[in-house]
């Protein structure tokens, strides 16, 4: 990013703030997110300002008509065709239960706006996401991913938590606000920066987020409060929705080979460590050690013992190839294998050993006896 870029965004953060308004001690911030006003509802106009971000930092076919650009001055009507298609007026908006003439072709369509029995302009929050997987879907980008979340979890985590990964990775999320303050959400607002006092993020001081709010004039973002709704106050938080237009998936490393020797105290560790992801981070690693499609163990690195063996029905002296599948924090997964010998301890597999060379014996003597 150039200087001067960087310096338009601090002055733009810097006079929406209000007089007398410190900025806190941390804040990050993602540039170019594009500003647009609304049209035809709140939710795919924020999406729409997603779209259009990412339009512009390698995703180039998300919008493709007019000059190609992001534009709201300049290419407005590729951008209003983006959000709601002229299909998707003359289907959803003022109609009753209307049969649908269209194929989806605009966010809104993805996002299911305005689709009976909602009103004119209405999108539930848990299709925000799904509209711009969709959308990004349809315009070629098939490794799109994300979801959402309610408020949650304080800000120890859940969507605090979610919302500064996405920011420090540079990617901009919806959130679901409540706009008037009256405890309810009724609003959708694309994010694009967080701010807060004191150095702990876990236990933030006055925590904000930046964004715009489709309404004001353009170029103009506001900071707000990032407290839940029940706070009641103009533009807290019910949910949040991420996306990611591409999500390299993670590679799995299952260690190994492994040997579970019942003489060493019949107990290893399943070492998972060597998983990575390029673009995100592993968070979830299952094992199954029959590969029957279920797991058996969890962890990145976790204890295997005999008892777990015997109980899924292992015999001494088996080897079989267990599997690893790891998920990163975007949901797409790997899987790996690793080589699993199952050995008896030196004592037992000594006194099998001279059992079956006596049992040889005697019977050898008896045939030798002409018995």
């Amino acid at each position: 990013m150039s200087r001067r870029a960087t310096f338009s965004l601090i002055l733009a953060v810097v006079l929406s703030c209000p007089v007398g308004t410190a900025l806190a001690g941390v804040q990050t911030t993602i540039p170019d997110v594009p500003s647009y006003l609304w049209y035809k509802g709140c939710g795919p106009t924020a999406g729409g300002m997603v779209i259009g971000y990412w339009d512009a930092h390698g995703y180039p076919n998300m919008i493709t008509a007019g000059d190609g650009t992001n534009s709201w001055s300049t290419n407005q009507a590729a951008v209003k065709a983006m959000i709601a298609s002229s299909g998707h007026i003359a289907d959803y908006w003022g109609v009753d239960d209307p049969p649908p003439h269209h194929s989806d072709d605009c966010v809104a369509d993805f996002m299911l706006t305005s689709r009976d029995p909602r009103p004119d302009g209405a999108t539930f929050e848990n299709q925000i996401h799904t509209g711009l997987i969709g959308y990004a879907n349809y315009t070629g980008y098939t490794n799109a991913v994300g979801n959402w979340r309610y408020f949650g979890l304080g800000y120890s985590g859940g969507l605090w938590g979610q919302f500064r990964s996405e920011i420090d990775s540079g990617r901009p999320m919806v959130l679901y606000v409540d706009s008037t303050g009256d405890g309810t959400s009724d609003h959708f607002v694309p994010a694009f920066g967080y701010r807060y006092d004191g150095n702990d993020p876990t236990n933030p001081t006055n925590p904000q987020y930046l964004a715009y709010n489709t309404y004001e004039p353009l170029n103009e973002p506001n900071w707000y409060p990032f407290v839940p709704a029940t706070a009641k106050t103009r533009y807290a938080i019910t949910s949040g929705a991420w996306f990611d237009p591409y999500n390299a998936p993670p590679v799995a490393s299952a260690g190994g080979p492994y040997v579970l020797d019942t003489g060493l105290g019949g107990s290893i560790n399943l070492d998972g460590s060597g998983s990575s992801d390029t673009d995100g981070n592993v968070v979830d690693w299952a094992w199954d050690l029959n590969q029957d499609g279920y797991a058996d163990l969890w962890g990145e690195t976790t204890p295997l013992t005999a008892a777990d063996l015997d109980s899924l029905g292992w015999t001494l002296g088996e080897w079989r190839d267990i599997l690893l599948e790891v998920t990163d924090n975007q949901g797409a997964t790997d899987t790996a294998m690793a080589r699993l010998t199952y050995v008896p301890e030196p004592a037992s597999a000594l006194l099998v050993g001279l059992g079956g060379a006596l049992l040889a014996f005697r019977r050898n003597r008896r045939s030798a006896r002409g018995l």
